[in-house]
């Protein structure tokens, strides 16, 4: 089989190099057709001239994040070769920015296009994939469309980047500190990395931090900032948590060997409806590490993970609740590193 991504090629976005991935591990051809032009009529035409010379080559047209724009395009062009079209929603562009992100009012006309865009995008092509049940569910709901046409993608992670790290005495990085906190104590580190955004709700993070920080043997890191949503930001330098390390940014490389040296990873627990209808590349960065998950209690979650075997449920959006989570889980070694194999495998 071989397979064309289509559309716009944003390198912001882990999800196509995942999914190309797992293709390539599964003996599928991939070949690329985009163009990166804002005046999307200009990325049309470009596309259409592009596709001319591969249409020969490929079995699908695989319309990748972030794509709504483009299955119109894509459609023209499975109806004129006989090719399906698989549109790769991902998200809802309606929720993210009217509810997730309120950029606008849900009365609004920037409501209503937006919900138009999602309509359509998901009416023309041939299947559409998404992340979890729940997302698929909040799809056929609002915008009216059949269900028998959706498929569930899960998000995950860069295994090849996110991975238990070795140690030169071959145990895994993350085994060898639980060993040295065991024999001298060492504190239980805590962290919370992704995009500040509403859906994240990292502020609880930092509340819960401020909540502990009469405990010493707990650290915790806080990585990641926003240019839009300050709250988390603001809130920590107005609590000033003791026991808090923050850093703005990390490399990749360094945030996922970050991950891998902590005991207990958070994932995210806002307060908006796409918080609970999703799962985060956070999540699936913490299992790949082999580090112990504190998972918000939530129909998505619920879809591929148990409370006490793999992760931790906690209440979304609540601090106090985070808190308690976080100190049972760091006074429970064997729960702890239970959940982190279970998680792992």
């Amino acid at each position: 089989m071989t397979i064309c991504f289509f559309g716009y090629p944003n390198e912001s976005y882990s999800r196509n190099h995942i999914l190309i991935d797992g293709l390539q591990r599964n003996s599928v051809k991939v070949i690329s057709c985009t163009d990166t032009s804002g005046l999307f009529l200009t990325r049309y035409w470009r596309l259409f001239q592009k596709f001319l010379l591969l249409r020969g080559q490929c079995d699908i047209i695989f319309v990748m994040f972030p794509g709504h724009l483009n299955v119109p395009i894509a459609w023209l062009l499975g109806k004129l070769f006989a090719k399906p079209v698989i549109f790769d929603a991902f998200i809802s562009l309606y929720d993210t920015y009217i509810f997730d992100r309120q950029i606008a009012s849900p009365s609004s006309l920037k409501a209503k296009f937006y919900w138009w865009v999602d309509k359509l995008a998901c009416t023309l092509a041939d299947h559409v994939t998404l992340d979890t049940n729940t997302h698929i569910k909040y799809f056929v709901k609002t915008f009216r469309l059949p269900r028998y046409k959706f498929h569930r993608l899960p998000v995950g992670g860069d295994d090849a980047l996110f991975k238990p790290r070795i140690s030169s005495k071959g145990q895994s990085r993350p085994e060898a500190h639980r060993l040295l906190a065991e024999a001298s104590g060492r504190k239980v580190i805590i962290e919370f990395h992704g995009m500040f955004t509403r859906i994240h709700g990292a502020e609880t993070f930092v509340s819960a931090a401020k909540i502990l920080e009469k405990h010493k043997n707990l650290q915790f890191w806080l990585i990641g900032s926003s240019d839009n949503y300050r709250l988390p930001i603001d809130l920590y330098h107005q609590l000033k948590p003791k026991t808090m390390q923050y850093w703005p940014s990390l490399p990749v490389q360094k945030l996922a060997r970050k991950i891998s040296q902590a005991d207990i990873s958070i994932a995210h627990l806002g307060p908006t409806q796409k918080a609970r209808m999703v799962l985060t590349n956070k999540m699936f960065h913490a299992l790949a590490s082999r580090v112990a998950l504190i998972a918000g209690n939530n129909p998505a979650t619920r879809e591929f993970l148990t409370d006490k075997v793999n992760c931790l449920y906690v209440n979304m959006y609540d601090d106090q609740d985070l808190a308690q989570k976080i100190l049972y889980l760091a006074k429970n070694k064997t729960l702890r590193r239970s959940t982190a194999d279970r998680g792992y495998q």
